[in-house]
């Protein structure tokens, strides 16, 4: 996906549980982790950042891919995310959510535009 938009999704079995990530949503687990999305990343290889990180990353991507697909149903949960996590496992979640908040991270309007062929 282009854009300011990370979308991704995962895997249990046959049912797919889709990921989005904006500058809202990213802002938003910032707020509940009271620290940077640049720190959260980079506090994996300095050992600063862990499970409850990941979490809260899962649980705001699943709810903004609720929201913006309009599924209707119930606000995705802390819960949820516990839930997801252990159907998962921490790796098959953390990778397609850095994958995509990377997108988001990455995105520019000027590289958009370069790439219209006309």
């Amino acid at each position: 996906m282009t854009g300011e938009i990370g979308a991704t999704s995962l895997n249990i079995g046959k049912k797919e549980i889709p990921l989005l990530f904006s500058n809202r949503a990213i802002a938003e687990a910032e707020r509940i982790i009271s620290k940077g999305i640049i720190g959260i990343l980079n506090g994996f290889s300095q050992g600063q950042t862990g499970i409850f990180e990941v979490v809260v990353l899962l649980e705001t991507g699943m709810e903004a891919a609720r929201r913006y697909h309009r599924v209707g149903g119930k606000r995705i949960t802390r819960e949820d995310a516990y839930a997801t996590l252990d159907e998962v496992g921490f790796t098959n979640a953390a990778g397609p959510i850095f994958e995509a908040i990377g997108a988001v991270l990455a995105y520019s309007p000027e590289e958009q535009e370069d790439d219209d062929p006309n």
